[in-house]
């Protein structure tokens, strides 16, 4: 279902004079941030190329929940902050070596100890879309060669063409990718030097081209679009002050998202499972 279908749902019941779609659009927008924060179901890969001594990297824009690390293809492990975990040297300098660990502080994400080779650092996480305006003009650029991974929000410059665009998103596979841009007049030429405002370098592998549905469709799978009138629902009735239909809506979305969110949190389990008790009677048990 793209949105529009889903503002059709919404409107059954409701005078169509009386409810503006961009007022439904805006509550399907935040019924699907909502599913996402609480069932963790919008999930991609990133790839950050990093050279050595890198003691930090700042974090893609839309990330909402780590779920896996990996530095040069080996998996490296959370840890908390306030662990005792030597950070620095006696030097005050970060300190580096075989990159095990990391630690997310605000925005970032440190590693420990710190890179002394080049190499791949590999994201798994949970992200908040950046949902596209129908309205505005969008295209695509697809890249290879990347050695500066791109940013959302920064601005790409054609290194022979001059031609620019604003990043909406990146989704890129190691050295490759493709570029959904904004503000982007021209199409670029193949083969050149792109380069990003906040650093981002890659080689452009053919030429820019239109985007002609971007922002039609939700991010969240087809199966968990249908929930999401339920959210716009219980806002438009509550907008009327008719909360106890308000309150059947809303419960009724948070039934299925609840429904969602622990079929997600059992998606890493497998093989057999067996529950332990392990107190009884006051002492440990010997199972």
């Amino acid at each position: 279902m793209t949105w529009s279908d889903l503002e059709d749902r919404v409107l059954v019941g409701f005078n169509h004079q009386d409810v503006s779609r961009l007022t439904v659009k805006k509550y399907l927008v935040e019924a699907q941030e909502d599913f996402i924060l609480e069932t963790g179901c919008l999930e991609r890969i990133k790839w950050l190329y990093l050279t050595a001594s890198t003691e930090y990297v700042d974090l893609p824009v839309d990330v909402i929940a780590i779920n896996r690390v990996e530095w040069r293809g080996n998996r490296i492990e959370p840890i908390d902050i306030f662990d005792d975990h030597t950070l620095h040297q006696t030097d005050t300098s970060y300190r580096t070596g075989s990159t095990l660990e990391y630690y997310q502080q605000a925005d970032r994400l440190y590693l420990r100890p710190g890179t002394t080779q080049t190499g791949w650092l590999t994201l798994w996480y949970v992200y908040r879309p950046n949902v596209l305006d129908t309205d505005t003009t969008y295209k695509k650029l697809s890249y290879d060669t990347l050695t500066a991974h791109f940013v959302r929000g920064e601005t790409v410059v054609g290194g022979t063409s001059s031609h620019t665009g604003v990043v909406e998103f990146d989704d890129n596979d190691k050295k490759t990718g493709t570029l959904t841009l904004s503000s982007a007049g021209s199409t670029f030429y193949n083969d050149e030097v792109l380069a990003g405002s906040s650093g981002g370098v890659a080689v452009t592998n053919g030429v820019a081209t239109a985007f002609s549905t971007a922002g039609d469709d939700p991010d969240i799978d087809e199966d968990y679009r249908k929930y999401l009138p339920d959210y716009a629902r219980a806002q438009l009735y509550e907008d009327r002050a008719i909360f106890d239909v308000s309150d059947r809506f809303i419960q009724k979305y948070i039934m299925n998202r609840e429904n969602v969110r622990q079929k997600f949190a059992e998606r890493f389990r497998s093989g057999p499972m067996q529950i332990k008790d392990v107190m009884r009677y006051g002492s440990y048990a010997s199972n």
